[in-house]
């Protein structure tokens, strides 16, 4: 259905539909492209238009369609969820844009697979860690620290013996930092490093971050 030329506009106007479980609604909405903009409660929502109305596609956050070019005067509504969903849509004759979609920390939902996360465009940081002398045998622990990109351990050359870390590093588990070399753990979680050595190492330890 084309939409007669005096009902055509290139403004954005949104619709905020409230839907019960399975429940299926129509909205009279005149437009050519539409732009989904929150389905609350992690919801299984299908959309179609009037052209197309058995023709429902499942919907997430920031999905648009254009349509052929073709205007269309409805927009069908149908929740699949258990629950009760409210679903907010832009439509418009032109192209959409909500800041709501420019997306800066948090997570997105994703049905079925969890959660990814956005990165919150923070700040790094550095931490060095004072030298100290890890005795023969001796095991230093690393604490968990959820801010933590890597930690970068480095074994002097002129050690005489291997670092190994690990969850429990010992003479036959971990993983060996020879002399002379970077070891770089991007791990957030607990952890240990253990001097396979017979001589004491004294390690360099930076702490790389993002807050």
């Amino acid at each position: 259905m084309t939409v007669p030329a005096s009902r055509r506009t290139r403004s954005q106007g949104e619709i905020v539909v409230i839907l019960a479980a399975n429940e299926t609604k129509t909205v009279a909405r005149a437009g050519r492209s539409y732009l989904v903009i929150d389905i609350t409660t992690d919801g299984v929502v299908l959309i179609g238009m009037s052209q197309q109305p058995t023709d429902f596609l499942r919907k997430a956050v920031g999905d648009s369609v254009s349509p052929d070019e073709n205007d269309f005067s409805e927009l069908q509504f149908l929740n699949t969820s258990a629950g009760a969903v409210t679903v907010t849509i832009k439509t418009s004759f032109g192209q959409i844009v909500d800041n709501r979609l420019n997306l800066v920390s948090g997570s997105i939902p994703v049905t079925g697979v969890g959660n990814f996360k956005v990165d919150d465009q923070g700040a790094d940081g550095i931490t060095d860690t004072a030298d100290a002398a890890l005795a023969a045998g001796a095991t230093l622990a690393i604490a968990a620290n959820a801010n933590r990109k890597a930690l970068m351990v480095f074994n002097p050359p002129s050690s005489t013996g291997n670092l190994k870390w690990g969850n429990a590093p010992d003479a036959t588990h971990g993983i060996p930092i020879t002399p002379g070399s970077l070891g770089v753990i991007p791990v957030t979680g607990a952890f240990s490093i253990y001097n396979s050595s017979a001589n004491a190492i004294t390690p360099n330890i930076i702490t790389l971050t993002h807050t």
